[in-house]
């Protein structure tokens, strides 16, 4: 096949693109090296992408449940220092209380707070740890009340009654014990 209008042949689109470029055969060569490196490259992603698929993206936490709903606006009572409508959610847990000594065990936690204040310093937040369902209608929880220089757990059990979540007992143990509990 003879030049039509002076043109060199097409003998494929990188020898085209070579002569483009310079046209001397270090440059098709350096061509050809960079056309093949990118199939293999390409090549070489693709069977890694099937062997070693990406991995999924982790699900989205679940929705709280009613019992730690419910401990929420328990805990945030005692934290924002809302202590008659706190001791008439806790009222329940005591029953087997009487009046006088509920109130004595009321003073006792107030008088508790204000030492733990007095000991590590002023409150700070209120930190969710940890939710063990024992049944799906009997939950207890874990929050930490984190000070200054130290910090308390505080233990809520909650029921699922016909009536709603209730609370049945409520208690700061020592860390030590939270951390047997857990």
């Amino acid at each position: 096949m003879g030049r039509a209008g002076g043109r060199r042949p097409q003998i494929c689109h990188w020898l085209e693109l070579s002569l483009v470029f310079g046209g001397n055969r270090v440059s098709r060569t350096v061509w050809l090296a960079g056309l093949l490196g990118g199939v293999v490259g390409a090549l070489f992603s693709l069977v890694l992408a099937r062997v070693f698929p990406a991995p999924a993206a982790s699900p989205a936490p679940p929705p709280p449940s009613g019992a730690r709903v419910f401990a929420d606006e328990v805990v945030q009572l005692l934290k924002t220092g809302r202590y008659d409508e706190f001791f008439t959610i806790l009222r329940p847990g005591f029953s087997e209380l009487p009046d006088d000594e509920f109130q004595k065990l009321r003073d006792g936690v107030l008088a508790t707070r204000q030492q733990f204040v007095t000991s590590y310093g002023a409150a700070g937040e209120l930190e969710f740890c940890r939710e063990t369902s024992i049944s799906p209608a009997l939950v207890r929880l874990t929050y930490l009340e984190k000070y200054q220089r130290g910090c308390v757990a505080w233990v809520i059990v909650v029921y699922d009654a016909p009536s709603g979540w209730q609370v049945l007992a409520f208690n700061f143990p020592s860390l030590k014990e939270v951390f047997a509990t857990l």
